[in-house]
């Protein structure tokens, strides 16, 4: 069933309103692939998007507006789940 309105329908005949998706940073994509990598046993993946996304950190874009004003992150946590996964 289809809709010409401001939603769409899906298969359970509900109306879903269409809802803009806020872009996520590259750094929280690499986060969540790296708890995904934690997750499925694979220290060598995981330790390679880890090192990626603190270089993501250290190395900010430039930005049309400038630096990234958000806060610096560490990720102790992220570094503390790989030492654990390698042991």
């Amino acid at each position: 069933m289809f809709s010409t309105g401001p939603g769409v329908w899906h298969s359970g005949g509900m109306k879903q309103r269409h809802a803009r998706r806020r872009a996520r940073r590259l750094t929280d994509k690499l986060l969540q692939a790296f708890h995904a990598a934690c997750n499925e046993d694979a220290a060598e993946i995981a330790q390679e998007l880890l090192r990626l996304l603190l270089f993501h950190v250290q190395h900010p874009a430039h930005l049309p507006a400038g630096f990234e004003r958000r806060a610096p992150h560490d990720f102790k946590g992220a570094r503390e789940r790989l030492r654990n996964l390698q042991r």
